[in-house]
């Protein structure tokens, strides 16, 4: 599975190292870092209104597909534990730490706290259906434990049920049906991209749904671009750098469309697989440039889980002193201020013991699971 290696590339040199996995698609880098600050304005509340950033999510969701495919999942070596293990390291320390300073929010507010809630919030086990699937605390947060869930499970499944399906058309078929079909479900209820409070079926979120139905056709996207990757013309590279500064123009007003909620929310889905796709290539005027502020998805994360918690801190203190313009500078401020500081001194740190953590509790629990297996022999 995802073992094509492109062929007869040589001839443009600047393109091989783009299926490297080491290689950072630079371009996507710098508009995941733009749409999570399209959603850190979208949250406040006199903007929210206004705007559709929420659809940043999807775009974060197939972002993701798309550069897991790259990193992880088309290699035949694909080891799931080392992939849950790293999944865990990144997602779940500023998970845990940004949930306590939004819990430290509500102490200050006095606002009410569910305990069952707060539970599933602390196990990463809230929005995917167990309930009750309230958007309490970080909000921006369910986002998270829908996208470490629906990374398990694709990847179990492209581990042992999607391999079968030799045929490269065969797979992205399946994977396309699945993305149909949950957003299929959607459409019917709540019939737009914004519902994620709400179970479809006992234990199945429309948070979760949403995520299966973009992280899916992240793959398709990734799939698709080193399938054609080596079999690009000068002309073919030349039609892409025309349309991609388009592309990504007409995906950064997207982000503040005022078509909130509707059933055109669906029409914004394919649209950002295509901005996926041309910005992945790095060709056009001006977007080698944008590569240049990648910065910005080196704290994207930060910035998307700290953002709600710092809103929340400044909306009480200030109390309506200075009105938007305060809140929303200080808050702006604050978040970038923290994000960087976060990357720096959490998220890497972090990411590094929890490997270590983590590859060591496995190792106990291997030999533990060992030690029973001669036992009972």
């Amino acid at each position: 599975m995802f073992s094509e290696r492109p062929a007869g590339i040589g001839q443009m040199p600047p393109m091989q190292n783009m299926v490297e996995t080491k290689h950072r698609f630079e371009v996507l880098d710098t508009l995941r870092g733009y749409a999570a600050i399209a959603i850190m304005i979208y949250h406040f509340k006199a903007i929210s209104p206004l705007y559709a950033s929420y659809l940043a999510v999807d775009f974060f969701l197939i972002l993701s597909g798309f550069v897991l495919t790259h990193a992880y999942f088309r290699h035949e070596g694909f080891n799931f534990w080392s992939f849950a293990q790293a999944r865990i390291a990144r997602l779940y320390p500023l998970h845990l730490i940004t949930l306590v300073a939004s819990l430290g929010v509500y102490v200050l507010t006095a606002r009410y706290i569910d305990k069952s809630d707060l539970l599933l919030h602390t196990l990463m086990l809230h929005n995917i259906g167990l309930g009750p699937d309230t958007i309490e605390f970080n909000s921006p947060a369910w986002s998270i434990s829908v996208e470490f869930w629906v990374n398990m499970v694709m990847a179990v499944a492209l581990m042992s049920v999607i391999p079968s399906l030799k045929n490269r058309w065969a797979r992205w078929l399946s994977l396309a049906t699945i993305s149909f079909v949950t957003f299929a479900v959607l459409s019917v209820s709540p019939g737009h991209l914004n519902g994620v409070e709400k179970n479809v079926v006992p234990f199945v979120n429309m948070g979760l749904l949403r995520g299966f139905g973009s992280f899916c056709l992240g793959i398709i996207v990734y799939e698709f671009y080193l399938y054609v990757l080596p079999r690009m013309t000068n002309e073919a590279l030349a039609f892409i750098g025309k349309v991609t500064p388009v592309a990504i123009v007409l995906f950064a007003m997207s982000l503040f469309s005022p078509l909130k909620e509707t059933p055109l929310d669906f029409l914004f889905v394919p649209f950002f697989c295509l901005v996926v796709f041309l910005a992945a290539f790095e060709r056009g005027r001006g977007v080698r440039q944008l590569g240049r502020m990648s910065y910005l998805g080196t704290i994207s994360f930060a910035v998307y889980l700290i953002h709600r918690p710092v809103q929340q801190f400044f909306a009480h203190l200030l109390d309506g002193t200075g009105g938007l313009p305060a809140q929303f500078a200080l808050a702006v401020i604050t978040t970038l201020a923290l994000a960087i500081l976060a990357n720096k001194y959490i998220e890497i740190p972090a990411n590094r013991l929890g490997k270590k953590v983590l590859r060591t509790l496995g190792s106990w629990l291997k030999a533990w699971a060992e030690g029973w297996r001669r036992v009972l022999r």
